[in-house]
């Protein structure tokens, strides 16, 4: 149930998702590319279709030191704002 360099899963305490994508950024990026955007709109008509879903997202990148745990927390706050953005478009 995590969002780690690349996977969503569904969440405890929800419905369960199959199947969701691998989200990959470039290189010390936090930017979705259009691609992403495009597993992004299938992953938010999935949540339109399951209203008690629940996900959680957690980002991540190989390094631990306070720019690698910024970046991750911006990571996690583009899929989230990306996700409330296409799911009430």
């Amino acid at each position: 149930d995590s969002f780690r360099n690349g996977s969503i899963k569904g969440g405890p305490g929800g419905s369960v998702l199959p199947n969701l994508p691998s989200i990959q950024f470039k290189s010390g990026n936090a930017k979705l590319s259009r691609d992403n955007m495009k597993l992004l709109d299938a992953v938010a008509q999935e949540l339109k279709n399951n209203p008690n879903a629940k996900i959680r997202l957690i980002g991540g990148t190989s390094g631990d030191d306070e720019r690698g745990i910024a970046l991750s927390e911006a990571r996690a706050i583009s899929v989230k704002q990306a996700l409330v953005d296409l799911e009430f478009a």
